[in-house]
């Protein structure tokens, strides 16, 4: 089974699994046509046999607070996390070891793509093993390491812009101009994916991590210049003098904050 949203709709789903989906051709954790937010959510272990393994979007699209993880595109087939054209908009979110074709973790074939305070790791394919970018795609305070492409572009692949405060991991085929803040062929001395405590499970900044107190000294916002005041897990940012790169907000020490039961009643399609 997967979620699907027709066009002229608008949905929230806040607290939910999306898991185990399949479909021969797109989507095959959720098929979007409508105007949908996704909120500290679980989009995990769907697979599509043509493009957007766990997120296939042609509408408008909002992540906050959720993960990506473990989705598949198998054949064709791009997007392995996210495929997206239209509106798209990834806010204090993880996108990790999905895998596909192209663009292992997001392919934005077309549109408007803005990407804020997201960790983006441990994503594969042939072709940007983290993004393979088209359109209009931006950047601001997020972390795109750790990732795999046999062919071309581990972290990113083709043309995306910076609006400052990245850490990207491996420069090797990807086009972007360099920005204020920006550190480029930097390793952020991620985690694994694990509980670190919140909803969802998220890539913790190590001690030492060149995203600590590295975001934008303004702010980390979204897009639209609102303040992200809570990280991934809905720890207070900043934690130091401002905040941190990426989804994960270091609060000091090599412990890791108590977990919590958040999904315990959360509404699981499978």
């Amino acid at each position: 089974l997967r979620a699907g949203l027709v066009s002229n709709v608008t949905a929230n789903l806040d607290y939910f699994i999306i898991e185990k989906g399949n479909h021969y051709i797109t989507g095959g954790g959720i098929l979007n046509r409508g105007t949908l937010t996704i909120d500290n959510s679980n989009i995990q272990n769907n697979v599509s046999g043509q493009s957007g393994g766990g997120i296939y979007s042609f509408g408008v699209l909002t992540i906050d607070n959720s993960i990506i993880q473990h989705n598949a595109s198998l054949y064709s087939n791009d997007g392995g996390g996210i495929y997206h054209y239209g509106d798209l908009t990834i806010n204090n979110s993880t996108i990790s070891n999905n895998s596909a074709a192209s663009g292992g973790g997001v392919f934005s074939y077309s549109g408007n793509v803005a990407i804020n305070n997201t960790t983006i790791s441990n994503n594969s394919a042939f072709y940007g093993g983290g993004i393979d970018g088209n359109g209009s795609l931006i950047l601001e305070n997020t972390i795109v390491s750790g990732n795999i492409a046999t062919l071309f572009g581990p972290d990113c692949y083709e043309a995306m812009t910076s609006a400052g405060y990245n850490i990207i991991g491996n420069m090797t085929n990807c086009i972007m101009s360099v920005g204020s803040g920006d550190q480029f062929n930097t390793d952020p001395l991620l985690s694994p994916l694990q509980d670190n405590g919140g909803p969802t499970f998220t890539h913790a900044l190590l001690p030492g991590s060149q995203a600590i107190d590295a975001g934008n000294p303004a702010g980390c916002t979204d897009q639209d210049g609102n303040p992200l005041n809570t990280d991934q897990r809905g720890v207070a940012r900043p934690q130091g003098s401002t905040c941190d790169i990426g989804a994960f907000e270091f609060e000091g020490g090599a412990g890791t904050p108590p977990t919590n039961d958040s999904f315990a009643n959360a509404e699981a399609i499978t």
